[in-house]
């Protein structure tokens, strides 16, 4: 800038000041005691409350002490509040809908509102959760593919979480794809070297894949690690199970139980180790299925209810994995 421009420019800013003083009339002095006595300061802008989110708490209290009779106005108030969600492009307002219906029993009619929810979501716009809900949806109506390929999207926006690859392995493996099902471990590895749960899915694929020696070498390498390691401990009792040391695996089912006699998992692997021999074990059956049936969210563990029961006298027991369990199987069966 050459002399004459800057001339210019600070004979511009004496022309603003004198513009601006003329209109304001002259600043309060430095000894200005504040504003006038009748002066009130601005009141704070106040949020306006998020009805449809307040609506949706509504209907997810509605839905914990639904009854069957109250199965039509529950369906009823949930699609109006979904329909009013989408008009208001509020899509995880719908997805969390969808998500109450899950929960409340209801795959047809959750599956279609996340559905359309989801679909509308852009990659990182929303919590991921939104597109796990709607994968469990599809696995539990038997459509494992799908519900891979919604985890597919979530490990391609980052950050990733290990447990986003171990549930990507899962589906695969529920759908009969071992190759992909080892391949999403390896992925994962790659992002989150060493992980523990990636390293327990690594060995349950190797099981699946009949290298059930190998699993139990990875596995005991993980339990040298960690003893504590539950997902292996468990994982563990199942391969013995596989390769027909019955009496260990009850030894560490009964571990299990001795440390955890809340959880359904001891009871469920004690469970499997006495039927394959032929016991009955009717009642650590109906132990397990109690623990099991306190709450939606173990339904991985339900299944192995369903599973157990599924376990007769024989020389080995099916991976839990590797069993047909339909949605239609009466849990409390014998």
């Amino acid at each position: 800038m050459n002399k004459n421009t800057a001339l210019l420019a600070a004979l511009g800013a004496v022309a603003l000041i004198v513009v601006f003083l003329f209109v304001t009339g002259d600043p309060p002095s430095s000894t200005s005691s504040g504003p006038e006595p009748d002066a009130t300061p601005a009141p704070e802008p106040t949020a306006a409350p998020d009805e449809l989110a307040e609506r949706l708490a509504l209907l997810r209290q509605e839905a914990e002490v639904l009854q069957e009779a109250d199965r039509d106005l529950f369906n009823s108030h949930a699609r109006e509040l979904a329909d009013e969600a989408l008009q208001a492009r509020r899509p995880d307002i719908s997805a969390g809908v969808g998500r109450a219906l899950a929960d409340s029993g209801d795959l047809e009619l959750a599956g279609a509102i996340l559905q359309r929810a989801v679909g509308l979501m852009k990659p990182g716009e929303h919590p991921k959760d939104h597109l796990y809900a709607l994968a469990t949806v599809r696995r539990e109506q038997g459509r494992p593919i799908e519900a891979a390929s919604l985890y597919e999207r979530a490990v391609h926006a980052p950050p990733t979480l290990p447990a986003e690859f171990v549930g990507l392995s899962e589906h695969y493996l529920a759908a009969d794809r071992e190759g992909p099902a080892r391949a999403a471990v390896t992925r994962g590895l790659r992002e989150h070297t060493n992980d523990r749960l990636l390293r327990v899915q690594g060995a349950e694929v190797e099981m699946l894949t009949g290298k059930v020696d190998l699993a139990l070498t990875q596995l005991e390498t993980l339990l040298q690690d960690d003893p504590t390691d539950l997902d292996a401990r468990i994982l563990r009792i199942e391969a013995m199970l596989a390769v027909s040391e019955f009496d260990a695996a009850a030894q560490e089912a009964a571990a299990l139980r001795d440390e955890y006699p809340d959880d359904a998992w001891g009871w469920i692997l004690g469970a499997a180790a006495e039927r394959v021999r032929g016991r009955p074990a009717l009642e650590w059956v109906e132990r397990a299925d109690e623990l099991a049936s306190d709450c939606t969210c173990k339904r991985t563990e339900q299944r192995a209810v369903a599973w157990v029961r599924t376990v007769g006298q024989g020389p080995r027991v099916l991976p839990r994995s590797r069993v047909d369990i339909s949605e239609e199987v009466d849990l409390r069966a014998p």
